[in-house]
């Protein structure tokens, strides 16, 4: 999400329950992490979108929530498979099936009941000492705002007509989106990348990546690589990249003295 994204989300439910839930511990856990961050805006809406898909299809959400950690994992995954580190990713993954469980524990209900069990032995099965933690942060969190609150708010919303994501959605809409960058005068020269260097140029920009820099227009931290390199090449040189993850898989790139081999030039006197 963009900065300014994150301050709409943020502002819109200053006051919402969920959102006084899960901030504290979801700036939390955020801290933790040092490349992939999931912040709390993203976390909340996250947590709404799987709240709304058990609600509009709760005859087999049971089934569909089995497999809750292994799609958000894969999902956070696809988002930066550049530099985030399983471990933190497995932490984000962990914190959003946490989140609705928590949620789901507070209401009397069969079925929230049961989907509070599937989701747990979910979190059994992954790092304990990362559900233990956030339990405490989350027992914390809930006496904070009211253990009441939550309860009525969750029950009530659970059978409403009432959809938070759509909602968000709109809302993010209406979000000022980022300026345009300034056009190159037509009349400028096109410039193009010598033959066989792409995978050079592509090697030296996703070093630049790697070491941040190269931000969102709204200065907020890039969390997709490929489609950055993508996206830069393309704008730069009118030149289409595909499998960037492939070739910066090559042998070549696997160590330093790999890296080298590409950047041997770049230290000519």
């Amino acid at each position: 999400m963009r900065r300014n994204e994150r301050a709409a989300v943020r502002d819109n439910y200053a006051e919402h329950p969920l959102w006084l839930l899960l901030q504290t511990p979801a700036r939390k856990v955020e801290g933790e992490m040092k490349l992939f961050r999931l912040s709390a805006e993203e976390l909340f809406m996250e947590t709404v979108r799987i709240l709304d898909d058990i609600k509009e299809n709760p005859k087999d959400a049971s089934i569909r929530m089995q497999g809750l950690w292994d799609e958000v994992f894969c999902d956070m995954r696809d988002l930066d498979t550049a530099d985030a580190q399983e471990e933190e990713l497995a932490l984000a993954a962990t914190e959003v099936v946490f989140a609705v469980m928590f949620t789901l524990s507070v209401i009397s209900d069969a079925l929230y009941t049961k989907l509070t069990a599937v989701l747990m032995c979910q979190l059994v099965e992954r790092d304990a000492s990362d559900t233990d933690h956030l339990q405490k942060e989350y027992a914390i969190s809930m006496i904070r705002m009211g253990e009441e609150r939550l309860r009525s708010f969750i029950a009530d919303y659970m059978q409403s007509d009432e959809w938070l994501s759509s909602e968000i959605e709109d809302l993010l809409e209406n979000v000022p989106k980022e300026e345009a960058a300034t056009r190159v005068a037509e009349s400028f020269p096109a410039i193009k990348i010598a033959e066989n260097k792409s995978t050079s140029v592509v090697v030296v920009l996703s070093q630049m990546y790697r070491a941040g820099w190269f931000v969102n227009g709204d200065g907020s931290k890039l969390t997709n690589r490929d489609a950055a390199i993508t996206a830069i090449m393309r704008a730069a040189f009118s030149e289409e990249v595909k499998n960037i993850g492939q070739l910066l898989n090559s042998a070549k790139n696997r160590t330093y003295e790999g890296l080298k081999y590409y950047f041997k030039e770049l230290t000519k006197d």
